[in-house]
Order: structure tokens, then C-alpha cells, then sequence
């Protein structure tokens, strides 16, 4: 891993991402590039009555608290390489291109509730985000700690990316020797369990890991409870799904289980999509 972009809008609710992002890098000697977007509704607010020089005064101002960001993670982590860049747009775009334009390897942003119908219906920042990125997103909800990510849960729909998957989590997982619970959530049908077992075999002829464990959890109802209780039960500190990029219609009629996580879970999550994968390989 050698580029990590974190978008930071400099609100308190974003500094538990920042310190993530500071930790991961740091532990991967990786660049850690903070991105901050200077959006039109900002530009609008810092206009006031129309004089220019406020808006130079505030780009100013922004670009000093991003500067003085570098440098308290680099009291804290003497090694990190750090660097901050402001850009002009819409949130989502701004992000994306970033990311593009540096080749990140992972984005790590902060993740919170819904809070309007609108981000409801349609998704938030880290949803929209998840759905078009083109490296996997690492969500930390306000108040979740990522310092030290001992106990690792990877949800599996038994894909067969999931090989693929597990070995890229596993590259990022490397400087932590965190335990790694592999988990079927799902109905207790025998065809099920004999399927599961299968998967695991396969899973175990393309990866190896010694910390690596798998199992079957019996829930019926939906995935995402499921999967919350399954994390509380083992105490997960990092939640990993692989999913794939839904069109207009899917997102209108199937409830997507990593938006469900990033509105209501209180840990982080990482989520791949299946067309990083298939990009890596590239």
C-alpha cells in the first residue's frame, strides 16, 4: 500500500478517520495525502456581500488548518509522510477525482447517520462514495477507535472473488497480526453448511494465514442484524465486506447491507468492491 487519501471537511466528526488513516499509513510507510473540498456552498458562505478578499481569506485560513493537521500527526507519528491538497467542487466528484488522479490505494473517511429523507433515500457522502470508488473505502464512525485492529470480521456471500479478496485484506492487515473471522451469515439449511464448507476449503487453498478461522452463523432475517450481533459476539473491531456496484435499478429495490452498516454501525468498516479486484489485476 503506498497512497492513502483521507478527506477531511475539518469538523470534529472527521478526526477519528484522520487518526486511522495516520495509523495505517504510518504502519505501511505509505503516503497519506488530506483532502479537503472547498464546496460551492462554502465559496457562497465565505462571499458574504460580495468581497473576494473573504474568499481569499478563508482558502487561506483552510489550507493553514490542513497544513497544521500534518503536523500534529507528525508529533504523533515521527515517520509520516504527509501532505494536504484543497480542491474546488462537489464533495463526492472531488473525492473521486482525487483519488483517481493519485492512484490511492484505500480512502479512508469519516462515516455518520442519516441526517434527512434525502440521505436516506439516495445515500450520504461515505455511501456514495463506496458505490463509485476506485480503491476500497475504510468508514470510521464518530467516536470508533482504529489504532490497533486485533479482531477482524470479513462478511462472506460465498463469491468466488473471495479468495482474492481476503488476500488484499490480508496485505493491509500484515503490520497488525489481527485475528480474521471469516463468517457465512445465513440460514442453517445442511445445503448451506455442506456449501459453506466447501467454500472455506477453497478459500484455504489460495490463502494462507494461521490467524485465519471461519464461521456459520444461524440468522434467518436479514443480513445486516445478523452480522452487528455476530461482530458484538466476537467483539470485532473492523467489520470487511466485498460487494459490487449496483446500477439505478438494483438501488432502488434491493436494500444494499453496507449502506444499512455505514448509517447505523458505531465501528469501522472496510469495504471492497468486486471491480477492485478485477482492476488490480489489470
Amino acid at each position: 500500500m503506498e497512497k492513502i487519501l483521507c478527506p477531511v471537511d475539518l469538523r470534529p466528526d472527521t478526526l477519528n478517520a484522520l487518526e486511522a488513516a495516520a495509523h495505517l499509513a504510518s504502519a505501511h510507510q505509505a503516503q497519506l495525502v488530506l483532502l479537503h473540498v472547498f464546496t460551492k456552498q462554502e465559496y457562497e458562505a465565505a462571499l458574504g456581500d460580495g468581497d473576494l478578499a473573504d474568499v481569499d481569506a478563508v482558502e487561506l485560513s483552510q489550507q493553514m488548518a490542513m497544513d497544521s493537521l500534518c503536523d500534529t500527526l507528525r508529533q504523533d507519528f515521527p515517520n509520516l509522510n504527509c501532505s494536504s491538497v484543497i480542491r474546488y467542487g462537489s464533495t463526492i466528484t472531488s473525492i473521486l477525482e482525487e483519488a483517481t488522479a493519485i492512484k490511492s490505494n484505500l480512502i479512508v473517511m469519516g462515516s455518520h447517520g442519516v441526517h434527512s429523507i434525502t440521505e436516506a433515500m439516495d445515500g450520504n457522502h461515505p455511501v456514495k462514495v463506496i458505490g463509485q470508488a476506485p480503491c476500497p473505502v475504510l468508514c470510521v464512525p464518530e467516536g470508533a477507535v482504529f489504532e490497533f485492529p486485533d479482531r477482524v470480521v470479513y462478511g462472506s456471500r460465498m463469491k468466488q472473488e473471495d479468495p482474492d479478496c481476503l488476500q488484499r485484506l490480508i496485505t493491509i492487515l500484515h503490520p497488525f497480526n489481527s485475528r480474521l473471522d471469516v463468517v457465512y451469515v445465513g440460514e442453517a439449511a445442511t445445503a448451506t453448511r455442506e456449501k459453506w464448507l466447501a467454500h472455506e476449503q477453497m478459500i484455504r487453498s489460495y490463502v494462507l494465514y494461521e490467524h485465519m478461522r471461519f464461521h456459520i452463523f444461524h440468522w434467518e432475517d436479514k443480513a445486516y442484524p445478523g452480522l452487528d450481533e455476530f461482530m458484538q459476539r466476537m467483539d470485532g473491531k473492523l467489520l470487511v465486506l466485498l460487494t459490487h456496484q449496483r446500477n439505478y435499478l438494483q438501488r432502488l429495490f434491493q436494500k444494499s447491507v453496507f449502506k444499512q452498516i455505514t448509517y447505523f454501525s458505531d465501528y469501522p468498516m472496510l469495504v471492497f468492491l468486486e471491480d477492485h479486484l478485477s482492476t488490480a489485476e489489470r
